[in-house]
């Protein structure tokens, strides 16, 4: 099961209204969701890495950063000449 994915159906659904997924993720949802420790996600907000929201008494980081982070850190494929 993916977390992110599980957390769509979190909040009560009205009928016919489609199930929303979070805009942001807590500390403990964003390391469920890159598959590491709380720890290694404090770290890469402490480094700039990741951003997160301070409006709330909880950290939140957007999903655009984390998905943004999976982006810029992938493997770039190859080219075989």
């Amino acid at each position: 099961m993916n977390p992110i994915n599980s957390l769509e159906t979190s909040a009560p659904v009205q009928p016919n209204q489609p199930v929303m997924a979070p805009l942001a993720l807590t500390v403990e949802e964003a390391a469920i969701a890159l598959n590491v420790s709380t720890k290694t996600i404090r770290r890469l907000l402490l480094r700039g890495v990741l951003t997160s929201s301070k409006a709330l008494r909880k950290k939140l980081i957007p999903r655009q950063q984390i998905e943004g982070f999976l982006m810029a850190t992938c493997d770039t494929p190859k080219r075989i000449a």
